[in-house]
């Protein structure tokens, strides 16, 4: 019988080199592979156990008969092959270079049906996204669920086929495209009140509906108000932006308070541009916005997707197969609670993460020790800078001297 199967690219090398294979998912067919170009069901059939990919050359569909009557795993000899066949053309030119010259490829009668399959693939590895940050801030499904009516699967839709199609956004589309696809462009501040102007000219971009390039920001009252704010924390000057006028002309189609849920967004997209990070002290900020920091969450979800949120999310359910028992995992990576009312006797420090601890009394210390960890003398910029980020206060000099010598030496 005639069978089609995706395999590896490393398998087929696999293959070629020791003349054998198993292979544990295959389809029959009636050997004629052109004659199926338009056939979804066997196409569907083919990928549905197939694994998520990055690259159309890293599988390859392989065309084999067998005689094992369907049972697993069917038995590969290289003679057993008819047929291999790239998902695309750009697959098939970067196998060819790396394959034996004697071996010929075909690319597949399913190219855009592989290329929509990816698409929608990736669609959903950045829905992951949200699932990561959602357990990570600890928000309630009532608001994941008002954040998917917000932000519905039409606007996600848009988004990615304009992403997709190289294309931007433009006309009578929703404010969230526009705020998911902006860029700046304009010399706005590179601090909180910059991210209040990014909000400014997302709204501007939406109600002329079109991308503005110029700093359109500048020109509204609302860009001098926040400018010119005594303040610059994003509590002040979210109070100046709900207030606006250009507030009461976005809120109806948002769904929300856009005049947050905006400028938050941007400011976390920015702060973990290089990949979501567990910072306690934030997430409890954050959280004080309620639905907009929920909007925000799910929008920062969306956009760093599963690849740049799988890390902290890794940390924060303290996965079982780390390198690091259950009971050191409990000692020693349990994420420090802000609300904690007890004052740390000492803090201690180690080359590898955690980097800094806070101990309570001397057995944890002794704990802390066997495991690498010494006492800090010194409030170090950097110990400093994580005592605040863990949402501890900082202790003046003299306490750092005093637990050092106290308990420096503890064993």
């Amino acid at each position: 019988m005639d069978y089609l199967a995706i395999i590896r690219k490393a398998d087929f090398v696999d293959l070629f080199k020791y003349g054998k294979l198993n292979v544990y998912s295959a389809i029959n067919f009636d050997g004629n592979i052109k004659a199926h170009a338009n056939d979804d069901n066997l196409f569907e059939k083919l990928t549905k156990c197939m694994n998520l990919f990055e690259y159309s050359f890293e599988y390859m569909v392989i065309h084999f008969v067998c005689d094992n009557g369907n049972e697993y795993p069917y038995p590969i000899n290289i003679e057993d092959v008819r047929g291999l066949y790239t998902f695309d053309e750009e697959a098939k030119k970067e196998m060819n270079v790396s394959f034996d010259s004697r071996i010929r490829l075909h690319v597949s009668p399913w190219s855009e049906k592989f290329k929509t399959l990816h698409n929608n693939r990736l669609i959903s590895q950045s829905k992951r996204g949200i699932d990561n940050l959602w357990a990570i801030f600890d928000l309630s499904e009532t608001d994941r669920k008002k954040c998917e009516s917000i932000i519905t699967d039409n606007i996600v839709s848009e988004v990615f086929d304009e992403l997709f199609s190289y294309k931007r956004p433009a006309g009578e589309q929703s404010i969230w495209t526009y705020l998911l696809r902006y860029e700046r462009h304009s010399f706005y501040p590179k601090n909180t009140k910059g991210y209040f102007c990014d909000y400014i000219h997302v709204a501007c971009n939406w109600l002329k509906k079109m991308e503005l390039q110029e700093d359109v920001a500048e020109t509204t009252g609302l860009y001098s108000q926040i400018i010119n704010c005594s303040k610059e924390d994003f509590a002040s000057l979210s109070n100046i932006a709900v207030s606006s006028n250009l507030s009461s002309l976005t809120d109806e189609d948002a769904g929300c308070k856009f005049a947050i849920a905006a400028p938050l967004f941007l400011f976390m997209k920015d702060k973990f541009s290089d990949g979501f990070r567990i910072d306690s002290k934030f997430i409890n900020y954050a959280k004080k916005f309620e639905l907009e920091c929920s909007v925000a969450v799910y929008l920062l979800g969306l956009t760093l997707g599963y690849d740049r949120t799988y890390d902290a999310y890794y940390d924060f359910i303290k996965l079982p197969i780390f390198g690091i028992s259950a009971v050191e995992q409990g000692i020693l990576f349990d994420e420090p609670k802000v609300n904690d009312k007890r004052k740390p006797i000492a803090w201690l420090y180690r080359r590898k993460k955690p980097s800094y601890i806070p101990a309570f009394d001397e057995n944890e210390i002794k704990r802390f020790t066997d495991n690498g960890y010494k006492v800090l003398r010194s409030g170090t910029t950097k110990a400093t800078d994580e005592i605040k980020k863990q949402g501890y206060e900082v202790p003046r000099k003299e306490e750092f001297e005093y637990s050092f010598k106290k308990y420096g030496r503890l064993k």
